[in-house]
This record gives structure tokens, C-alpha cells and sequence, in this order.
């Protein structure tokens, strides 16, 4: 069976110094796999086919059989790596805690122990509340559980 860790051997080889980060590899039944990758500008197409031909071409399918699939995390990905809340630092996120809370704002900063944002909240000196002002709120990864950037059409 083909592994996680000969996917990613072969993949750290093509991508080293050219920007380009793991998201994540999944294997699923069948040796379906697929590769999510990205870059702080976003992968391109075709990044994505020459990486794919570089791994069909370092596995024998007369050997064992697979479906392979290279591609970007797409806007419904969770965010798995640190690259992502960089890359989308001034982008308008969608957070998940593990108590159930969701927060929709603009991410600020990042570290591995916590993220920054702004979101909106009524206005408190407002009687009427329903005017809008931004606030800033500092939550910590480890009560974070998943974190999506959104699509804002203006």
C-alpha cells in the first residue's frame, strides 16, 4: 500500500526552495490519493500538474494501482498549517472554537499559540444597537477548531 510518508518524501523533493507548503495528503480507500498544496500567492495549475507527473512518474502503477490528485485546498478547506493563516492575514476568516462559538472578522496576526482579528460588534453606546463597530479579539489556537477563509463580495 502506498503511504502518506512515501507521498510526502516524493513531493518534499519536487517542492523544496520553490515556496510551495504542504496542506495536507490524504489516502483513502482504494489508493485514491490526494495532495493539497499551496503557495503565499496561490498554486497554480500548472505547479499542480508538474508535481503530479513527478509522483506518477516515482511509482510503478504495474506495482500497485492509484488515483492520484494534486490540487490546492479550494475556499471550503479548513485550515490545516500556519502557511494558510499567513497567507490569509487582511482576509476576512471564519472561526469555529470547540465550544461552538463562530467568529466572522478580518484576521489580523497569527502565532502558533493564538490569532488575532477584528469583527463587528454592536455598537454599545448606541440605544438603538444597530449600528456596527469594529472590535479586536485575540483567541487561542489550542480552543480554535477549525478555521476557513470566506468569500466577501462587495
Amino acid at each position: 500500500m502506498i503511504t502518506q510518508e512515501q507521498i510526502k518524501s516524493l513531493v518534499s523533493q519536487k517542492i523544496e526552495g520553490t515556496g510551495i507548503f504542504f496542506v495536507d495528503i490524504l489516502i483513502r480507500p482504494g489508493n485514491s490519493i490526494l495532495v493539497l498544496l499551496d503557495t503565499p500567492e496561490g498554486i497554480r495549475i500548472d505547479e499542480c500538474v508538474e508535481i503530479s507527473r513527478f509522483i506518477n512518474s516515482n511509482l510503478d502503477r504495474e506495482k500497485e494501482d492509484y488515483n492520484l490528485e494534486v490540487s490546492s485546498p479550494g475556499l471550503g478547506y479548513p485550515f490545516k498549517v500556519k502557511e494558510q493563516y499567513l497567507k490569509n492575514i487582511g482576509k476576512v476568516v471564519e472561526v469555529i472554537m470547540k465550544e461552538g462559538n463562530k467568529f466572522t472578522g478580518k484576521l489580523l496576526n497569527f502565532s502558533e499559540e493564538s490569532l488575532e482579528m477584528e469583527i463587528l460588534v454592536k455598537d454599545k453606546t448606541d440605544s438603538k444597537k444597530k449600528k456596527l463597530v469594529p472590535e479586536k479579539i485575540r483567541l487561542e489556537i489550542k480552543t480554535v477548531k477549525s478555521t476557513k477563509e470566506v468569500i466577501a463580495f462587495k
